[in-house]
């Protein structure tokens, strides 16, 4: 992820790939919560792979976030 990508975010977004880092199991780094700055290091193969995998948890009325966040990260 390129730090543009991650400055595109509206709060909601970034809410919700904060969440898909941090809080699904396994978080992406054990014992630690990463922040939001950090994420421009994770592999961007991996975290997308990552956030597609939590689609399915996500609330039908969240869908468009959800939509519109991978848009902008892709």
């Amino acid at each position: 992820m390129k730090i543009e990508q991650l400055n595109s975010l509206n709060d909601d977004e970034l809410a919700m790939l904060w969440a898909f880092v941090n809080k699904v199991n396994p978080p992406v780094i054990e014992g630690m919560e990463l922040d939001y700055k950090l994420f421009t290091a994770i592999k961007h193969k991996k975290l997308l792979e990552r956030v597609m995998q939590c689609k399915q948890y996500i609330k039908n009325e969240y869908h468009k976030v959800f939509d519109d966040m991978i848009a902008k990260i892709q």
